[in-house]
């Protein structure tokens, strides 16, 4: 069964990006101030969506008619990566989530024949490490992150998307690669 697709949102979120300027050129309050808000119209419009019956099935998921949409999981993750971590550890999850969801959707719906765990494929897998290792390649030449965080964060994430059988990988890919990278730069392994 192939997965039901909202175009707007696939187009939409490499938007998210312009988190990274946004905390760079206007501070980090002003993206927090941002997300925030975000995040409270989205959790607001769920609310409404699961309470009032109405699924707007023009902008969300059939799937997502009852619970908190993968939108909405997104932004506050953004917000958390954001208050939390590193800006470079935020930055880098950001990325990973933006490009390697992306690319393991579509690698994974084009390509995908080996099934692995809950209807995730291989190649799917695959996609999602390489679009995370090349987004946050250039994401490191950009801003001198350090080549290490992206690669233990790439092969995390890709993990943890892999293995997100029943939260919402938008939201756990950011918090928990996040997690591991300062967790390994606290330590100082990294």
């Amino acid at each position: 069964m192939k997965p039901e697709l909202k175009w707007w949102r696939i187009i939409a979120r490499p938007f998210a990006l312009l988190f990274i300027p946004i905390d760079i050129y206007f501070g980090h309050a002003t993206l927090l101030y941002l997300l925030g808000g975000l995040s409270v119209i989205f959790i607001g419009t769920d609310l409404y969506r699961i309470f009032s019956k109405n699924p707007l099935t023009s902008l969300f998921k059939r799937k997502e008619a009852h619970r908190f949409s993968s939108m909405t999981s997104f932004l506050v993750s953004v917000f958390i990566s954001f208050l939390l971590f590193h800006d470079q550890v935020a930055y880098l999850c950001l990325v990973f989530i933006i490009f390697g969801d992306l690319a393991g959707k579509m690698v994974g719906i084009r390509f995908g024949r080996r099934r692995i765990i809950f209807g995730r494929t291989l190649e799917g897998s695959l996609g999602f490490l390489g679009g995370s290792l090349v987004s946050g390649f250039i994401l490191c030449i950009i801003l001198h992150i350090e080549f290490s965080w992206l690669v233990i964060g790439a092969v995390f994430a890709t993990l943890v998307e892999l293995f997100s059988f029943y939260l919402d990988d938008n939201f756990t890919v950011q918090i928990l690669t996040g997690g591991c990278l300062e967790a390994l730069i606290y330590f100082e392994v990294i």
